[in-house]
């Protein structure tokens, strides 16, 4: 027991209210489509923000298996276990991912961190999507250090 003190908040992260600098999500960036993208990518834009990164599935060979097992470990209902099916062929590319970050909040550089297993060319099951300010680009990389090599363009 580590004695930490938290406490759990239902709101809108986004809200003024209960809004930070910065923003985590993991398996949710592929529930959005379209203009919804857009909106949500768009709503990083606050003065506060200063990062964001989504953790989501990654379409290749291995994003049904992985996603299955993600769903099935995670969810206690048969229909959010079977999401995980349908989470691997909503998967958003880094391409699409991208596109959107740098239209819809074009105040951060964002790119895509960790699409590859090492420095072999076998694609992970997650990837993310990460978005910072741009002055803080270069201390980023350099805290990365050998971990830098993960990071795609970040534009």
């Amino acid at each position: 027991m580590e004695n930490l003190t938290c406490h759990f908040i239902h709101g809108d992260a986004f809200s003024r209210e209960h809004s930070g600098h910065i923003f985590l999500s993991t398996g949710v960036v592929h529930h959005f489509r379209g203009q919804a993208l857009l909106d949500f990518l768009g709503r990083h834009e606050q003065s506060d923000t200063l990062a964001f990164l989504h953790y989501d599935f990654q379409p290749s060979f291995l994003a049904p298996l992985g996603s299955w097992f993600f769903h099935y470990l995670r969810m206690r209902t048969a229909v959010a276990k079977h999401d995980g099916v349908l989470s691997a062929v909503r998967a958003h590319d880094a391409r699409t991912l991208t596109e959107a970050a740098r239209a819809a909040a074009p105040g951060f550089a964002s790119g895509i961190y960790g699409a590859k297993i090492g420095k072999t060319p076998a694609p992970r099951v997650f990837h993310t999507l990460l978005g910072l300010r741009r002055p803080l680009l270069s201390e980023f990389r350099r805290q990365l250090g050998i971990r830098a090599a993960r990071l795609g363009e970040l534009r």
